[in-house]
């Protein structure tokens, strides 16, 4: 071994350690699983069993309770679950049988659960005092029991287990009929066949002679003779009663399922095998990669690349140096990712400056050309008041000074309102209305308006009230603004549709005007703070320029869809709120 390569060595130690494991592995699992697996079901059982003996004895449960509380058991443990009397009869299960008295005066029962199959059976018209005789198995119990391979009634065979299953040298009973028990149609049509339950109970009984009582837990293997099954038997005392609790669970799941494993280890082997001569590959490997990674690591840093890097796999020296360069490695990374994150901060600060001071000197220049004219006019009219000029007309120069005047406020109080509403901590008054009455409502307020420019307004909804949830001030002023820029941009004698749709949840509220489109290119500008469709800027048309800043900024508030489109001979502006839950509740 001194004179080996540490590949060869590795290749030894590796495929020793893998054939040695798995084969004490499936060892183990051979040998030991079959007992852990029935360790581990007795005590799951064993609570189970204590919680249904608790409120057995604590319920005063009829037959049908029984019976529905043993199914559901039964259901939930896959187990089978039979409530022994002190006569040793299952009470929770339909028991079929033949009463006999014996030529010696012996009363025997003769069970017929396990014996009778759907397919075979007939009703005998078995009478008080016939004959009868049965071969099988005899158990001693208060009454005599009687387990039957084989049954004769007036000496003509009725039923009987198949044959080659029968035990040799079975004991034979006769004697003349004193009570029975048989099933009728439903009752084989539910299965009568409590087999496994009623052999594990008649094999305790023989066992356990009558007069011994059941203190504590008792459990056995109990083995179907004639089909080889094995089954896992718990008996235990249902407490501050006369009644035993038998459970009966199946244990071939886990012994097929080992007999398969066993048929199948010879290739697990060979498995491991393969297994452990690739690992032993793979080992061999392994002692050198770490260097590998070192000289990929360093060409990667070269390069600035730092996302990568070298798995510890030893604490030695290349571990050390492993360690070393991961942590130049993190140290650049960080450095860099820093400057980087610096650098792209300074960029958007400086973006964010600029678009500020962009924003500023277009407010500046927006600001100043809204307040020049109205100044400009004013000045003039004043100049003319002062100087004498056409002292006739005072009264309408100084009408034209307060109207430019009441202009400027209105420009100043949007400025106010639209300046709040971008302010982060601005909080809107929510409460439910009707946003059809509300159309109404705005409609009938531009009646002179619509008079002057004979204007005719159709209001269109398909239900009379829609009840809506918003800031009720604030989207009155949307619909407001709507109404009156298609009121402003209508021709003449033409029409304005108010359409109110109900979509879902959402309502869609649409004001279409006849009149001049807007170029599509300019659609999207119309939100924006002193935009006007003209170049000129003119302000024949009335408005500050803040009217649909001021819209597109309530309509985000409450979270609306919302914009401009252009239709057949005019302009649509629209948007949607949510409906009340209380309608759509």
């Amino acid at each position: 071994m001194k004179h080996l390569s540490i590949m060869v060595k590795l290749f030894i130690i590796s495929a020793a350690f893998f054939i040695v494991f798995m084969s004490v592995a499936l060892f183990g699992q051979s040998t030991f699983f079959e007992k852990f697996y029935t360790t581990q079901k007795i005590a799951t059982l064993d609570e189970a069993i204590d919680g249904f003996n608790n409120l057995y004895a604590s319920s005063e449960w009829l037959s049908s309770d029984i019976i529905k509380n043993t199914k559901i058991f039964e259901q939930y443990n896959d187990v089978e679950l039979g409530i022994v009397d002190r006569n040793f009869d299952i009470i929770n299960k339909e028991n079929f049988e033949i009463v006999i008295q014996e030529r010696s005066g012996d009363i025997t029962k003769i069970r017929l659960n396990n014996l009778i199959e759907a397919r075979d059976y007939y009703n005998p018209n078995l009478r008080y005092g016939d004959f009868v005789a049965a071969e099988g198995t005899k158990w001693a119990a208060p009454l005599e029991n009687f387990t039957p391979e084989k049954i004769l009634i007036n000496d003509i065979k009725w039923i009987s287990v198949k044959e080659g299953t029968q035990k040799e040298n079975p004991t034979r009973i006769e004697g003349t009929v004193l009570g029975f028990k048989l099933p009728e149609q439903e009752d084989l049509l539910r299965g009568i066949d409590n087999q496994n339950l009623v052999g594990a109970r008649d094999q305790w009984i023989k066992e356990n002679p009558y007069g011994k009582s059941v203190q504590q837990k008792e459990e056995f293997i109990y083995t179907d003779l004639q089909a080889g099954d094995k089954y896992i038997v718990i008996v235990k005392p249902i407490l501050g009663t006369m009644d035993i609790a038998f459970v009966v669970a199946s244990q071939q799941p886990v012994l097929e399922s080992l007999q398969v494993l066993q048929s199948y280890y010879i290739y697990v082997l060979l498995g491991a095998v393969l297994v452990s001569l690739l690992m032993s590959y793979i080992f061999s490997v392994v002692v050198t990669r770490p260097l590998i990674q070192i000289n990929e690591k360093a060409k990667a840093m070269a390069n600035l690349d730092f996302e990568d890097y070298i798995d510890i796999t030893s604490y030695d020296e290349i571990g050390s140096l492993s360690v070393s360069l991961n942590t130049l490695s993190y140290n650049l990374k960080t450095s860099l990712t820093e400057l980087r994150e610096a650098n792209i901060k300074l960029v958007e600060d400086i973006e964010r400056e600029r678009r500020v001071e962009m924003m500023r000197k277009e407010f500046i220049s927006g600001i100043s050309h809204e307040l020049k004219t109205p100044l400009g006019i004013i000045k003039g009219f004043a100049e003319g008041v002062k100087d004498g000029i056409a002292k006739d007309k005072t009264d309408v120069y100084i009408d034209v000074i307060l109207d430019e005047v009441d202009k400027m406020n209105a420009l100043v109080i949007d400025m106010l309102d639209l300046s709040r509403l971008q302010l982060a901590s601005y909080r809107m008054v929510l409460s439910t209305f009707d946003i059809v009455e509300m159309a109404h409502d705005v409609r009938d307020r531009f009646i002179n308006q619509l008079a002057e420019k004979e204007l005719q307004v159709y209001l269109q909804s398909n239900e009379d009230m829609i009840v809506v949830e918003g800031d009720y001030r604030r989207i009155e002023q949307v619909l407001v603004n709507y109404v009156s820029n298609a009121i402003r941009h209508s021709y003449r004698g033409e029409t304005i549709e108010i359409t109110l749709t109900r979509k879902e949840k959402r309502v869609l509220v649409a004001v279409k005007n006849i009149g001049d489109q807007i170029p599509e290119g300019k659609l999207s500008k119309i939100w924006d703070r002193f935009y006007r469709v003209e170049e000129s800027r003119a302000k024949t048309d009335g408005g500050t320029g803040l009217g649909l800043a001021i819209t597109k900024n309530i309509l985000e508030l409450h979270g609306s869809y919302f914009g401009a489109e252009n239709a057949d001979n005019g302009v649509v502006f629209f948007f949607d709120l949510e409906i009340a839950e209380d309608e759509y509740a």
